[in-house]
Order: C-alpha cells, then structure tokens, then sequence
C-alpha cells in the first residue's frame, strides 16, 4: 500500500513538473500558444479583407467591397477586439517596448505584403478573386469566423511558429 502511495506522489510530481517546464518553455520561447497563433491569423484575415476592401475601392465594379468589409468588422468587432488584445498580451509577455505599437507594426507588414501580392495580379484580376473572400467573410456570423480562424487558416504561416508543448 505505501509503494502504491509513493507511485500515485511520484506521477503527481512528475506531472506537475512537466507542465510547469512546457509553461515555462512557451513563455520564455519566441513561439506562439494556440490561442496567440489563432489570434495572428485573424489578424491576418481581418487585414487582407482591408486590403481588398481598400485595393479595389477605385474599380467602380468592386466599390462595394470596402463597405462590405466594414460591415464584417462591425459584425465581428468583440471577436477581432479579443484576438488583438491576445496579440498585445504576448507581446507584453515577451517584453516588447510599446505592445499596441508591435501590433500595428504586424498590421502594417502584413498590410504590404498583400498589397505586393495585389500588384503582382492586375488590379481587375485581383479584385475579382479577392471578392469572393470579402462576400463569404460577410455571409459568417461570429461563431463561423472563429471556426475560419481555427480550421481554415490553421495551417497558414504566422509571423512565429506554434509551440511545441
């Protein structure tokens, strides 16, 4: 009974150790949690459905597409609020000088890529497929952005990769 009691401590231990060590490995690693790395890729989602919005705002055919992505801002701003805010809290975590500031510097770099990839395709072009994606992000309720986020975009590249906990 006593070796019994020693192997059922002994197990406890050691798995509070474990989880304590992962912990403590994330934090103290340049790697993503799962709910930061989901948090990176609604970003990243709510920042190409702008750029769209604002690349083919100029094309009489596609005007629509910026109002159409305020709409879905308006529709999903606790959610996009809440991802943002994940974001802002790695980054204090991590102890970046100004963390709302790193956030709109990720923004901003993932703002000129998609407008690099704009003008690589013809504008027409661009705006034509691209439409799509505004039109079907607006169709989701906040429930289905979330499940956009988890599934469709979770095997798309972030800015730092998921920690292997």
């Amino acid at each position: 009974m006593i070796n019994f009691m020693k192997v059922i401590i002994i197990t406890i231990c050691f798995s509070v150790m474990m989880t304590t060590t992962s912990e403590a490995k994330a934090a103290g690693s340049n790697c993503y949690k799962q709910a930061e790395f989901e948090a990176e890729q609604a970003v990243r989602i709510h920042t190409e459905l702008m750029v769209i919005g604002l690349t083919c705002i100029r094309m009489p055919q596609f005007s629509g597409l910026y109002s159409k992505y305020q709409k879905f801002t308006a529709k999903n701003s606790k959610a996009i609020s809440s991802y943002e805010n994940v974001l802002i809290s790695y980054f204090k975590r991590r102890n970046f000088k100004a963390p709302t500031k790193q956030l709109h510097n990720l923004r901003t770099v993932l703002s000129n890529h998609l407008s690099q990839k704009a003008i690589r395709m013809s504008i027409v072009s661009y705006c034509k497929k691209m439409g799509r994606t505004v039109d079907n992000a607006l169709s989701m309720q906040p429930a289905d952005f979330k499940n956009w986020v988890k599934k469709d975009w979770a095997t798309r590249q972030t800015s730092r990769k998921l920690c292997k906990v």
